[in-house]
């Protein structure tokens, strides 16, 4: 399971979840749960490794979850489906 990461980015956190591996650019998500615009490159990025979002996998997909709901961590995506949103429930 490749789990989403908080990073720092123009002293802002946002949460890491996607980089392509050739051109080593990143895709962030605001914490408000929107896709930041940019796509800074992965040396522009401070981690932050303490920090750890709560994750899930169903059916070999990694879901986390922040303020702003349950996201894929390979596309970015709010998710809706009721039961991966169950599994982040019986976690608590």
């Amino acid at each position: 399971m490749r789990k989403p990461l908080v990073v720092s980015y123009k002293c802002k956190q946002f949460v890491f979840y996607k980089c392509d591996p050739n051109t080593r650019l990143c895709k962030l998500l605001e914490q408000s749960g929107k896709k930041y615009s940019g796509t800074p490159h992965v040396n522009k990025l401070s981690w932050h490794k303490d920090i750890e979002l709560p994750c899930v996998e169903f059916n070999g997909h990694t879901y986390f979850m922040i303020k702003a709901g349950v996201f894929s961590a390979s596309t970015g995506n709010k998710i809706v489906h009721p039961e991966i949103i169950k599994l982040f429930n019986k976690k608590k």
